[in-house]
């Protein structure tokens, strides 16, 4: 009903059922069925499993809801919100568009302090990227599926408490995309966390300066050198904007592949694009080896333009529709692979 909600049935259930939640005359079928997915402690499985996906913005609330990251704006930025004058604003509301694009618009109901300022910033930080689509209608993701579809079973293993076990697919899912198997095999040792990065060497007895080579800030783990080091995420900005997709992704290796390009939608597209996330982890591996034995510079946009090459590359190489020149590739990527 939340995917669908303007269709006939929906429309039937609820004007037969729906006649207020709170009223004593609503179906008891109905009071039950919103008791289970909302009303209790125990109840609240649904709305922490389906989280919305922003199109237009014009139905999502920007502070409630949870349409970036896991938690709702207003829970991570409570000083924030306790502050604005548009606690009850959609997302397209909170900002405008302009011959320079999209801004955001924030209004406060009293001037911040020096903790509010600094909240501000992070959340500017969060949402920069984030751009609504015009003419997209807002929707539904289930996150329990890895693809963000709803199914009995998802719903079953999340109410009993089981772990669904995605390593299997995953790399069933990983081994069966269109590239080199050299590229293939080093992005397993990124899930399963044995490429060969300063904190792994050490815990090997290899002592060295665990420091990453490209922002020398944190220690240069696995999760932290291809998915959260402020340098390389300059690099998955570039992608995410080039593809018109803006999310927040999660920084653990496993997360981050089954949630790239998410919001796209259609497998086929998504397999292209996870053709992408294998060229921007080789990319990214061989900046840094360039940086840490040929003491280069990581420049991101030099990596963002050979992450383009090599994705349209093996995709010219390994499947036979695709038959795209460079230019039409880097021109409009999403179009490409809607014909592959």
């Amino acid at each position: 009903m939340d995917t669908e909600s303007n269709t006939f049935w929906c429309r039937l259930l609820r004007a037969k059922y729906e006649n207020g939640i709170s009223m004593r005359k609503s179906s008891n079928w109905w009071k039950d069925l919103h008791l289970l997915c909302f009303g209790s402690r125990e109840g609240k499985w649904y709305e922490e499993g389906a989280h919305r996906k922003v199109g237009d913005g014009g139905d999502i609330n920007f502070w409630y809801e949870k349409w970036i990251g896991d938690a709702s704006l207003c829970c991570l930025f409570r000083p924030l919100y306790q502050v604005s004058a548009q606690q009850n604003h959609k997302v397209k509301d909170m900002g405008v568009w302009s011959a320079a694009g999209w801004s955001w618009n924030f209004c406060w109901v009293s001037p911040l302090n020096m903790e509010q300022e600094r909240l501000l910033v992070d959340l500017q930080q969060l949402i920069c990227n984030f751009v609504p689509k015009l003419g997209c209608p807002d929707s539904w993701k289930w996150v329990p599926d890895q693809f963000g579809i709803y199914s009995v079973k998802s719903a079953y293993m999340l109410l009993s408490g089981s772990v669904p076990v995605q390593g299997d697919n995953m790399f069933r899912l990983l081994w069966s995309l269109k590239a080199p198997s050299n590229a293939i095999a080093l992005a397993w040792k990124v899930l399963i966390n044995r490429i060969q990065t300063k904190v792994n060497l050490n815990r090997r007895g290899i002592v060295l300066n665990s420091a990453c080579p490209l922002c020398l800030t944190s220690d240069e783990s696995t999760d932290h050198l291809f998915f959260s080091c402020p340098i390389v995420w300059k690099v998955w900005s570039k992608i995410s904007a080039w593809f018109g997709v803006f999310s927040v992704l999660p920084a653990d290796s496993s997360g981050h592949f089954l949630q790239h390009l998410g919001i796209l939608g259609s497998l086929k597209i998504r397999k292209g694009g996870w053709v992408v996330w294998l060229a921007v982890i080789v990319c990214i591996w061989q900046g840094r080896n360039s940086v840490v034995f040929r003491n280069m510079q990581f420049d991101a946009n030099a990596v963002f333009d050979l992450v383009q090459f090599k994705a349209w590359s093996w995709l010219k190489a390994k499947v036979r529709s695709f038959h795209y020149s460079l230019f039409e590739w880097i021109s409009n990527p999403q179009e490409c692979l809607q014909g592959v």
